[in-house]
């Protein structure tokens, strides 16, 4: 085991080895590099708050947080989204609007389903910082995941919180396995953490 931590910051440039603790740990992190480095680009009073993101309404058409809306797959403010057996999905490609709002993405968690031949129904999760897909920022490796014994989400992490300021465009897109998926069904595919950082003006929360 000595040796392997020698190799596990060139393992982690492309795959994820995570345990609980390092879920928990990534999400901390991202918390507070998302305070650290955009609470003044969503409130020049640096009065910025963390809500919670509802991937429909906030980030669908019409969205508070988005002018620019390419592709939106959930189907609620649930996390729930089309998972299409075989197909690369965009999940979100999305353009926030300038100076209100950023989000951190620390990784995933991705519902499972224990009467499939393999237990997670994607194999990828890419994440890229234009919507054309030009520029590749990471790829997860869900394969690699962790799940809890007996609890219906799978986690994996990225070795460091992707932060997307106000008036940035990312994509999420999934790639799935035909074999695991059926036709027309619905998983939880929720960034870490679920949250949007914005002005305290913005939200209704005290």
């Amino acid at each position: 085991m000595a040796e392997l931590q020698r190799y596990v910051p060139k393992i982690y440039q492309n795959y994820n080895l995570d345990r609980v603790p390092d879920v928990e740990a990534a999400i901390y992190r991202a918390m507070v590099m998302l305070f650290a480095q955009q609470c003044r680009n969503v409130d020049p009073q640096n009065e910025c708050v963390a809500v919670p993101a509802n991937p429909r309404t906030d980030f669908g058409n019409g969205g508070k947080y988005v002018d620019v809306v390419q592709a939106n797959a959930y189907q609620s403010d649930d996390w729930v989204a089309v998972v299409s057996p075989g197909a690369t999905t965009d999940v979100l490609a999305v353009r926030l609007k300038p100076d209100t709002a950023a989000v951190a993405i620390a990784g995933f968690a991705v519902e499972t389903d224990d009467t499939l031949k393999s237990w997670i129904p994607i194999t990828r999760i890419n994440i890229y910082q234009d919507l054309a897909k030009q520029k590749p920022v990471k790829t997860l490796n869900m394969l690699m995941s962790i799940a809890p014994q007996d609890y219906p989400l799978a986690y994996a992490m990225f070795p460091e919180p992707i932060v997307i300021g106000p008036g940035k465009e990312f994509v999420i897109e999934v790639v799935t396995d035909a074999r695991l998926v059926g036709e027309g069904l619905q998983y939880v595919v929720m960034w870490l953490p679920p949250i949007v950082l914005t002005s305290r003006k913005r939200v209704g929360y005290v």
